[in-house]
């Protein structure tokens, strides 16, 4: 293995982790601004390169709204999310509670909205909370998806 590994995006450097012989892992340093491609070099003792490749900062998208809100405790509802910045999505959350999560595809449809099929995360009525993703990981929104038993017919009567 190598010793004192850096990450450089750019000007700003970060420390690298080994995971194993095979990855290195390293945080993208944050940053402010419009969607920006950096190159992005594995450095040994900050003199050696070990690798060279390219690395997107994104503005994060925005979710405005999403319809339907509210849906059957099975999931399978093709909900649309609409906002801003949801080109590059990939991926929607769903979460109830500190711990109950679901990640599923997301389905471009433009900068402006995308469709999600609701994952069955519980079995009882619940709000989850709807967060989209770029990269399958970093994950931002705060809309809400309301989990509702079925509507039960209870009697009919005539005129």
């Amino acid at each position: 293995f190598y010793e004192n590994l850096f990450c450089v995006f750019g000007d700003d450097s970060v420390p690298a982790r080994v995971e194993s012989a095979n990855e290195i892992v390293c945080a993208a340093p944050p940053h402010s601004g419009e969607t920006q491609t950096v190159e992005v070099r594995l450095m040994s003792d900050m003199v050696h390169t070990l690798a060279l490749s390219l690395f997107k900062y994104m503005s994060p998208p925005i979710i405005r709204s999403i319809l339907p809100a509210v849906g059957p405790l099975e999931g399978g509802t093709s909900i649309s999310v609409f906002g801003v910045g949801l080109s590059n999505v990939t991926h929607c959350k769903f979460t109830i509670g500190s711990s109950t999560t679901a990640t599923v595809q997301a389905q471009h449809q433009s900068d402006f909205s995308l469709t999600c099929v609701t994952p069955h995360i519980s079995d009882q009525e619940a709000d989850s909370l709807v967060q989209v993703s770029h990269n399958g990981h970093d994950f931002v929104g705060d809309a809400l998806y309301l989990y509702r038993s079925k509507p039960r017919l209870r009697s009919l009567s005539s005129p």
